[in-house]
């Protein structure tokens, strides 16, 4: 008998240890979510042999000021990292732009992370982590994606919204030219993310096929003979007039108000948009992209916000 109920006892602690294991919560059950959660992986650290909590190097510094550059201008918001000091660190320039303080929390407890800044209805979260949990989180917070970051990739920003309870995951980029303190990023993104009352988009990148009338590489004698305010750029001169399909990249940007599509190959122009209230367009999206010497170095085609790259 004794031996029965001891079985029985070892059995039900078997069972609670691995119930354990599983979150406590589900990201589908809360009612309200945060405004926006921002993740990102620590910046640039030091490798030190035998050293297991590197501080950031030069350019892992540069790059926590460039994000504090980037998001500073939101609404102030909660600020998580891990215990490690270079996930702290990378965080700790917005936390001083704020002036917040910054709330620890072990990388060995995801599920604990994300109840925690689930819980944050309407604010902005910002969690700074690591290679191997900034994945787990995500995927913890309902994006279902594969989510993978390289030993030696550094400054993606994962960016999550709700939308009638599911989660938007939109993914940018912060990058630091010459170690200045310069914000170079998808502008239009944030444009839209920072302009608008709610924080929800989407961002889909697409190949689109148009019909073009092309245009030849720049012209070889330099553009002083002809416009020395030009100097030293080249002119392009040579146009098709006969039209080809092709296949062209589109960045496709939307929240619940306006869809904006952008040509990064024409030098990031803006090529239409559409009101979402009523499905107008605002800015004349043209099908055929027929490229004139129009512009100050030529190539322009009508349509969208202009001028282009010419």
């Amino acid at each position: 008998m004794r031996s029965n109920k001891i079985s029985f006892i070892l059995a039900l602690l078997f069972i609670i240890s691995c119930a354990s294991n599983e979150p406590s919560f589900s990201a589908e059950d809360f009612k309200c979510y945060p405004k926006m959660v921002y993740l990102i992986r620590h910046a640039e650290k030091q490798k030190i042999k035998g050293n297991e909590n590197p501080e950031l190097t030069r350019k892992g510094f540069a790059r926590s000021e460039v994000l504090a550059d980037s998001l500073g201008y939101l609404i102030e918001g909660i600020i998580y990292s891990s215990e490690f000091a270079r996930s702290q660190q990378t965080v700790s320039p917005l936390s001083e732009r704020w002036n917040a303080d910054i709330k620890i929390h072990r990388a060995s407890d995801p599920d604990g992370q994300v109840e925690k800044a689930l819980q944050h209805c309407g604010k902005i979260v910002i969690i700074s982590g690591h290679s191997n949990t900034v994945p787990t989180l995500i995927n913890l917070f309902g994006i279902k994606d594969e989510i993978t970051i390289d030993d030696n990739q550094y400054g993606d920003l994962f960016m999550i919204s709700w939308e009638n309870s599911l989660p938007i995951l939109t993914v940018t980029h912060v990058v630091i030219k010459n170690l200045k303190k310069k914000l170079i990023i998808f502008p239009m993104v944030f444009v839209l993310i920072l302009g608008c009352e709610d924080y929800r988009l989407k961002l889909v990148e697409e190949k689109r096929t148009l019909m073009t009338y092309p245009f030849s590489e720049p012209n070889p004698i330099p553009i002083l003979t002809q416009d020395k305010r030009l100097y030293p750029y080249h002119k392009f001169v040579g146009y098709s007039h006969d039209a080809i399909s092709q296949e062209w990249n589109v960045i496709k940007m939307e929240n619940k108000h306006i869809e904006v599509y952008v040509l990064p190959e024409v030098g990031g122009k803006i090529w239409g948009a559409i009101d979402k209230s009523n499905g107008e367009e605002f800015i004349y999206r043209n099908e055929v992209m027929k490229f004139r010497n129009i512009s100050l170095r030529g190539p322009w085609t009508s349509g969208g916000i202009e001028f282009n790259f010419g």
